[in-house]
Formats: C-alpha cells, sequence, structure tokens
C-alpha cells in the first residue's frame, strides 16, 4: 500500500471515531459547559437511585443527580439543573420508577 493510501485510511479513522464520539454525546445530551445550579434535596430513602440518573422537570429532562450524603438518618441527594431552570421554594420533588427494568428517575 503506497504512503498516499496509508495517510487517507489513517485520517478516515479518525474522522469516524470523532464523528462517533460526537454523536454519542449528542444523542445523550451531554453537557460540557459548566452552566449548572445545583440544588439540595433530602428523603427518607433514595432506593437505587444512583449518580447521573435523570432529573426531569415538568417532563422534561432538565438535569441529572449529582451526588449523595447521609445526613441524620436521611439521605441528602444533590441535583444539578440548567441554569435556565430555577426552582420555586415550594416546588415538590419526588422519586419515580419508570418502566420494566424499574429506572429510577426525580422529576
Amino acid at each position: 500500500m503506497s504512503r498516499s493510501k496509508e495517510i487517507q485510511v489513517g485520517v478516515t479513522v479518525i474522522v469516524s471515531a470523532a464523528i462517533l464520539v460526537f454523536g454519542l454525546l449528542w444523542l445523550k445530551q451531554v453537557r460540557l459547559s459548566g452552566d449548572i445550579r445545583s440544588y439540595t434535596v433530602e428523603f427518607r430513602s433514595v432506593g437505587g437511585l444512583k449518580i447521573r440518573d435523570r432529573v426531569q422537570v415538568l417532563g422534561i429532562k432538565r438535569g441529572s443527580v449529582g451526588g449523595f450524603e447521609q445526613v441524620d438518618g436521611r439521605v441528602r441527594v444533590r441535583i444539578d439543573l440548567e441554569k435556565e431552570v430555577v426552582l420555586r421554594e415550594d416546588a415538590r420533588i419526588s422519586l419515580i420508577t419508570l418502566g420494566i427494568v424499574g429506572e429510577k428517575l426525580m422529576e
């Protein structure tokens, strides 16, 4: 194989890999910018909730679970929402089990 063919193959592989990575990030709706606002919520139990599980506002994915902390027999959950989302003081937050496999999400 000639040198120019090897370069063409290499460039094609690199471009294909870049398109694959950016496509997956777009499909998974991963945000690389730091435009998030964090809130803290306390629950008695969060059975099955994991870090990076989705958080929905009015049925639309607007953030994710950022972390957990156990405080005085309760679980304090940090949720990271898009900066545009502002929760009111009286907002209700609940844990929901979704689908057959029991995926957890916060609404």
